[in-house]
């Protein structure tokens, strides 16, 4: 069933009146995508998206087949709100993929991705969807800009391009997208005030106040560029001012619900990764490293109360699993990335053992790799014991693959995995 409008491709896109430059766009879209489709597409029920045709019955059979991918995701999450804000959000999501042609396009493209996912989970199948990704790459990296508004388009689309690529295991196309959206990113936060630095020296965000909700993408950006500088030992995009405490909030934040890492222990891994990047060589003997204050800091932070009491009393318990296998994983980056110690120090090897006991709590939970991604990762990169590194195999594909830093429990330090995940993972950088 063809959902949108495939007339004559214009011969030209400069048309300054708003309803027909979408048309323009859809018109385009659909032409270039129709032109790029692979071949035994039977898993398909609708062509690819870019804009709706107004009927609001072909309109609606979309949006459920869309809201029909992603509310299985919904009820994964651990960290969900109670169920009144989660009809909220479901509300703001559809309003989302009505307003924006490239957000219906991303959400589309994902809803198709998380259907292959779940039927066959087979990478090399994914394949498929490699022009799709492409075309929307290239809209969001030359999408008029012209207002802020015009910048939230592409930045919110290119994130949710980028998640999914990661999710389907093509980390190297969706790092590269995040990082040619990263001055996108610059110019939504510098054009909010608040954000602005504290620190007279700095040329970054105040992240205090970035990570006060609601920012959705603001917070999901920082997320995923701190998270891919963890996890690959890439420098920063963007440069964060920490010198302003974080700012306690009962609002909810949705990066939070998704991920499982708390606004407390992500502050400190900003504060980790700035470290890192300035003292590539490690510090300098006699120089002052703030780590007592991080370590102090996590110890500190308690996870805040329950808020959905309609929650299975199972998925309370995993979710502080989840929480505390963030903190361990904050503690293992520490000692390792910002103290320079091996993987055999005695606080690290504490902290891996936390991380196994709580994976083995949670494991049977559908979302628990979605959740605890990073902290398995950690753990599993440190373990002493081949025993748990076959445990965490399951979920961190290339865990216990590379035999030659970590093999038979050998100690490690935080640059042997670097040099690890560059043999293991190209990332272009």
């Amino acid at each position: 069933m063809i959902l949108w409008s495939t007339a004559t491709t214009p011969t030209h896109l400069d048309n300054p009146d708003p309803d027909e430059q979408e048309a323009i766009y859809g018109n385009v879209l659909t032409t270039q995508f129709n032109q790029t489709l692979p071949a035994n597409l039977s898993l398909f029920e609708f062509s690819l998206p870019p804009r709706f045709v107004p009927d609001p019955r072909l309109s609606g059979q979309t949006i459920r087949f869309i809201m029909s991918q992603y509310e299985q995701l919904f009820e994964l999450m651990f960290f969900r709100p109670a169920r009144p804000h989660m009809e909220c959000l479901r509300g703001k999501f559809v309003q989302r993929i009505i307003s924006s042609n490239l957000i219906h396009c991303s959400s589309y493209l994902g809803a198709q991705l998380l259907q292959a996912l779940r039927q066959d989970r087979d990478y090399l199948e994914l394949e498929r969807f490699s022009p799709w990704f492409e075309r929307l790459d290239r809209l969001c990296l030359t999408w008029n800009r012209v207002s802020l508004e015009d910048l939230k388009e592409p930045l919110a689309t290119s994130l949710e391009l980028a998640f999914l690529r990661y999710i389907s295991s093509n980390v190297k196309s969706g790092y590269a997208l995040l990082r040619r959206m990263a001055p996108v990113f610059m110019q939504v936060a510098c054009a909010d005030p608040t954000l602005w630095p504290r620190d007279p020296s700095s040329n970054g965000i105040s992240l205090a106040h970035a990570l006060v909700p609601p920012r959705h993408e603001i917070d999901r950006f920082i997320f995923m560029d701190n998270i891919s500088s963890l996890t690959f030992g890439v420098p920063l995009l963007v440069e964060y001012d920490t010198s302003h405490p974080m700012i306690e909030t009962t609002a909810a934040n949705p990066i939070e619900w998704i991920h499982g890492c708390p606004n407390r222990v992500m502050f400190s891994i900003v504060k980790i990764n700035q470290w890192r990047m300035r003292h590539p060589n490690g510090c300098l003997e006699g120089e002052y490293v703030p780590w007592k204050e991080i370590e102090k800091d996590a110890w500190a932070w308690n996870p805040p109360p329950v808020g959905d009491f309609e929650m299975d009393s199972s998925r309370h318990v995993a979710r502080v699993a989840v929480q505390e296998g963030w903190r361990h994983a904050l503690l293992i980056y520490l000692y390792m990335g910002m103290c320079g110690v091996t993987s055999h120090d005695p606080r690290v090897q504490t902290s891996v053992r936390q991380i196994s006991r709580l994976y083995s709590v949670i494991k049977s939970q559908l979302a628990s790799g979605m959740h605890l991604m990073a902290p398995v990762l950690l753990a599993a990169i440190c373990t002493r014991s081949e025993v748990d590194r076959a445990k965490f195999r399951d979920l961190v594909s290339h865990s216990g693959k590379d035999k030659r830093a970590a093999a038979n429990g050998e100690p490690v330090v935080w640059d042997d995995y670097i040099a690890s995940r560059k043999v293991m993972i190209d990332l272009g950088v």
